[in-house]
C-alpha cells in the first residue's frame, strides 16, 4: 500500500501553480501522505502531448486538477491542438475513455459558469473551483479521496506496509553499521543481541543468527532480527558516537509510535461502530493519521542516518 498521492495538475501557467502549490502539499503532510505532483506547464516541452500521454495514464493518479482557459499555449510545433486548448476538453476526454479519477476544474469564471460548460459537455463526477477558492476546495476534494479509499481496515493495511518498509530501513542502516565493526566487536554485539533476543524468540532461533554471522551472511542476520532489537541496535550505536548522538534522541520514541502500534493494529477486529478497538486501544481515522505521519517522519529520520554511517 502507498503512502504517496499523486496529482495531476495541468494549468498554462506554472508561477499560479506556484503560488498554491504548498497549500496542497501541506494538507497532505498533515494527513500522513507525501504529494507527488506531475505538472503540466507552458514551460512543459510538447504541452499538448505530454497532456495526451498523462491523459492515456491518468488511472494512477488520486486526483486529477485542470485549468479551464489553455487556449493561450501553443503546441511544439507553434499550432494549437484544438481538441485540448480548454480545460473542459481535457476532461471530457478523460470521462471519454472511461477513467473516473476525481477532477477539480478551475478558472478565474464564477462556479457557475464552469458547471454550465460541463452540464454542455454532458459531463459527470466534476468538482468546480474559482482561483479564489481553490486550495480550500482542493483540499475538501482530497478529504474526499481518502474517505473513500481509506476505510479503516485499508489504513491498517498500508500502516503494516509502511512499517515493513521502514523494517528494511532499520536493516540496511545496522548492516552498515555491523561491517564498521571489528570481528571481535562484531561478536560482542551479537551476543548482546542473543542475549536480549531470548525473550521474545523460541531458542530455535538464536543458532541462525550465529550461523548467519559465522558465514557473514551479515544482511541475513540483520533481517533475522526483531523491530524492537533492531531499533534498540541503532539507538546505541548512535548515542556512543557524539557525531550521531542526535539520532538517538530523533529515534526515542520509535518503539511507542511505530513497533507498538503496528503490534496492537495485528491483533485487532473492526467493530459495529466502524472502529478497530483492543481494550487498550482505538485504531480510529484521527489516530490512522497520526501513525502515518510517525512513519513519514521516522522515514526521513532513517535516510538522514543512512548518509552518515559510511
Amino acid at each position: 500500500m502507498k503512502i504517496e498521492y499523486e496529482i495531476l495538475w495541468i494549468d498554462d501557467m506554472k508561477s499560479w501553480i506556484d503560488s498554491v502549490r504548498d497549500d496542497v502539499i501541506e494538507y497532505l503532510e498533515e494527513k500522513g501522505f507525501i504529494a507527488k505532483i506531475t505538472e503540466i506547464t507552458r514551460n512543459t516541452t510538447d504541452f499538448h502531448g505530454s497532456i495526451k500521454s498523462e491523459i492515456e495514464a491518468s488511472e494512477k493518479y488520486d486526483i486529477i486538477l485542470v485549468d479551464y482557459n489553455l487556449a493561450s499555449t501553443t503546441s511544439q510545433n507553434g499550432s494549437f491542438n484544438k481538441e485540448l486548448e480548454k480545460g473542459d476538453s481535457i476532461i471530457k476526454k478523460i470521462r471519454d475513455d472511461d477513467i473516473y479519477t476525481e477532477i477539480v476544474f478551475y478558472s478565474t469564471n464564477n462556479e457557475s459558469h464552469l458547471l454550465q460548460l460541463i452540464s454542455k459537455e454532458n459531463i459527470e463526477g466534476i468538482f468546480v473551483a474559482e482561483r479564489d477558492n481553490f486550495s480550500t476546495k482542493v483540499n475538501k476534494v482530497i478529504e474526499v479521496t481518502l474517505k473513500k479509499v481509506l476505510d479503516l481496515n485499508t489504513m491498517r493495511g498500508i500502516v503494516t506496509g509502511e512499517t515493513s518498509i521502514l523494517d528494511a530501513e532499520m536493516d540496511e542502516i545496522q548492516t552498515r553499521i555491523f561491517k564498521t565493526l571489528t570481528k571481535e566487536k562484531q561478536r560482542v554485539w551479537l551476543d548482546e543481541i542473543i542475549e536480549k533476543s531470548k525473550e521474545y524468540l523460541e531458542e530455535s532461533i538464536i543458532p541462525k543468527y550465529i550461523k548467519h554471522w559465522s558465514e557473514e551472511n551479515i544482511e541475513e542476520l540483520v533481517e533475522s532480527f526483531p523491530a524492537n532489537i533492531k531499533i534498540k541496535n541503532i539507538r546505541k550505536y548512535c548515542k556512543n558516537l557524539e557525531s550521531l548522538k542526535s539520532f538517538n534522541v530523533e529515534l526515542k520514541h520509535y518503539q511507542k509510535e511505530i513497533i507498538e502500534k503496528r503490534n496492537l493494529l495485528a491483533h485487532t477486529k473492526e467493530n459495529p461502530e466502524g472502529t478497530i478497538e483492543k481494550k487498550e486501544y482505538k485504531f480510529t481515522e484521527p489516530e490512522a493519521f497520526k501513525i502515518r505521519k510517525n512513519i513519514k517522519k521516522y522515514s526521513e529520520i532513517f535516510q538522514k542516518l543512512k548518509l552518515e554511517i559510511i
